[in-house]
């Protein structure tokens, strides 16, 4: 017996497939974030990205 696909469904689906990319996007910019110490202040995260690719991150997180 075929199941019908609904609406409902359909829509989550898509926001699985693109929760999966959301967590994607974020593991990879949470694997170019390093941590630095500084002896005579506060410690220190740095990005290690290219600005196109914060900016692409920004719109598509925009977009959504």
């Amino acid at each position: 017996m075929d199941k019908e696909t609904t609406v409902p469904k359909i829509r989550y689906v898509r926001l699985e497939e693109r929760m999966e990319e959301l967590k994607e996007d974020f593991a990879y910019v949470l694997d170019h974030v390093s941590e630095y110490h500084n002896r005579f202040g506060k410690d220190y995260l740095k990005l290690d990205l290219n600005p196109g690719a914060i900016e692409k991150y920004r719109t598509k997180l925009k977009n959504m």
